[in-house]
């Protein structure tokens, strides 16, 4: 394995996914993206070939779209489907109907990122490449405004995750969702009222890039 200080993530290797109908109707279907991609680092110091050392996964949303163009009630367009919700359940204000104030003042709305997934293989964690495929996806994806929603939700707590990869990670769920938390404040995401998810934009993580 290579030294430490050598090991950084080279390039992400991101696809569309095939969209799938959110609503039975399928109204939002044009509204909403999904990609997964691999992260990549670069062969024993060879800078023409890469390995695999991770997967990156997310939903990009078109919120101006599907309300302005698409006549969907906010609420119904983010209770289509249950990730979609659960993600995005903190913004709202269901009683009205729209995005909760706080929400409004600070963010633009137009478009959402949602990060559902960043793994990385055992032998190459600790070198922050989970860290560096965010802000390489969000610096590809993302215009300045656009709100980024990830999940301080450790994996290894999740039955669909492959034990194999879990490998060294450690088994006491509050300390591994606070620190989960913590690896991605430190990048500029902030908790959400009481749930698990982070919030932040390429504003505020250029803020905090920039000290």
């Amino acid at each position: 394995m290579k030294n430490k200080k050598t090991i950084e993530l080279s390039s992400i290797e991101l696809k569309e996914s095939k969209p799938r109908s959110l609503c039975a109707h399928g109204e939002s279907f044009n509204y909403i993206q999904r990609y997964a991609g691999e992260l990549h680092i670069f062969k024993d110091d060879c800078f023409e070939e890469t390995i695999q050392v991770g997967e990156i996964q997310a939903t990009h949303i078109n919120v101006h779209g599907a309300i302005l163009f698409g006549g969907l009630p906010l609420i119904d367009f983010f209770d289509c489907e249950a990730d979609l919700y659960e993600m995005t359940y903190p913004l709202l204000n269901f009683e009205e109907g729209r995005f909760k104030d706080e929400i409004i003042i600070e963010y633009n709305l137009s478009r959402i990122l949602i990060i559902d997934l960043v793994t990385v293989d055992p032998e190459y964690r600790g070198f922050g490449m989970g860290l560096a495929a965010i802000k390489l996806l969000t610096g590809s994806l993302c215009a300045d405004g656009d709100v980024i929603l990830l999940k301080a939700k450790p994996l290894q707590f999740d039955d669909k995750f492959p034990k194999e990869k879990a490998v060294g990670l450690s088994r006491n769920k509050n300390k591994s969702e606070q620190a989960l938390h913590n690896h991605y404040a430190s990048i500029g995401f902030r908790k959400l009222g009481n749930s698990r998810v982070m919030i932040s934009s390429l504003e505020d993580m250029r803020e905090v890039e920039n000290g």
